[in-house]
């Protein structure tokens, strides 16, 4: 019934997400549930919504800032709906890196005759010059098409996310999306309202913590 009332209050139009988050709930184990901080089923309709737009090509490349119950969904999904995919995860705290390690590579490992999944989680500081070193070590890489920002904390630094926002544009595909989460808090939700000039598409959605989502970024 939680999922059943999660989809109708995110968007009456994606009913049918029902039966994708049925099987990403039956991939979980037990004892790794969404709550507190993390991200809620909710948010995890958009997610899937987001990343589920490439289904036809086969393949995603899918970056996120701040590892966890997303990590865990994003493994689930690409191995049942991806033929290959690359997960790559930037995480502070390397108890939880190696928490979120644990189930989201049970999900790749359990299928990998399946899907090509490749999943890289590296641990940073959420000092603002190591994330620029590690975002300019991923320019070099291909493009993402989605990028999911949960980090840093809005404690670290006044407008952490939209700093970090602003750096990661670069890194989308054409067709790519950016999704900043906690849109309810003012510093998240200025970060959206401040960028959505720069794509062809915007969205916010009324979820518990609120999330934004920005599509097709502008090419000059």
């Amino acid at each position: 019934m939680k999922l059943i009332s999660a989809i109708k209050k995110v968007d009456s139009k994606i009913q049918v997400l029902y039966d994708k988050l049925i099987f990403i709930k039956n991939a979980f184990y037990v004892n790794y549930v969404p709550g507190g901080w993390a991200i809620g089923w909710d948010d995890a309709l958009v997610l899937v919504r987001e990343i589920s737009r490439f289904e036809q090509s086969e393949h995603v490349n899918y970056l996120e800032i701040g590892s966890g119950f997303s990590t865990v969904i994003v493994s689930s999904l690409c191995v049942q709906k991806f033929k290959s995919a690359s997960i790559t995860s930037l995480e502070a705290d390397a108890e939880w890196l190696c928490h979120t390690k644990k189930y989201a590579t049970k999900n790749i490992e359990r299928n990998k005759n399946v899907s090509a999944i490749d999943i890289n989680l590296i641990k940073i500081s959420y000092e603002i010059d190591d994330l620029q070193n590690k975002i300019n070590i991923l320019k070099d890489g291909p493009k993402f098409d989605v990028v999911f920002i949960d980090a840093p904390p809005d404690k670290t630094m006044p407008n952490a996310r939209k700093i970090v926002a602003n750096m990661l544009v670069g890194l989308l595909s054409e067709k790519g999306v950016l999704i900043m989460h906690d849109t309810n808090r003012a510093e998240e939700l200025f970060a959206i309202e401040d960028m959505k000039s720069s794509f062809l598409q915007h969205e916010l959605y009324s979820t518990k913590k609120g999330i934004g989502v920005l599509r097709f970024p502008k090419i000059d």
